[in-house]
């Protein structure tokens, strides 16, 4: 991510905090996803790394729904802000929802450095 080039991880997430446990709802496409004895973690962006991508945490409740996910298939998704790093972002809380907008990592890195967000929320949709 560009914008995050010559930035200190402690200097980005302190650009990044005020964004911190905001919501956001984008569309990606499934790189990978694992199951961890907390929940369910799915990768979603770029095919390369180096291009940024985003890190979904789902809870358990969500294996069923996404085991059956495919590989590059575009999945709509409602996460709450954790983290903003070079290589990408990471949500927490993430929800399986409605396609509503194309979001890439670098589009949201960006837009978040300058101050100027995707539609965020301070409570997840209803």
């Amino acid at each position: 991510m560009a914008s995050l080039r010559g930035h200190m991880s402690i200097q980005s997430q302190k650009l990044a905090e005020p964004f911190r446990g905001k919501w956001m709802t984008f569309t990606r496409p499934v790189l990978n996803v694992t199951k961890g004895e907390n929940g369910c973690y799915a990768l979603v962006g770029r095919a390369k790394p180096a291009l940024g991508s985003l890190n979904l945490c789902f809870d358990l409740a969500w294996e069923n729904r996404l085991t059956v996910l495919s590989q590059g298939q575009p999945i709509t998704v409602t996460g709450k802000v954790q983290m903003l790093t070079e290589g990408g972002m990471i949500f927490e809380e993430c929800e399986l929802s409605e396609p509503v907008s194309a979001l890439t990592p670098a589009d949201a890195a960006d837009a978040l450095l300058r101050r100027e967000v995707p539609p965020l929320k301070d409570e997840p949709p209803e």
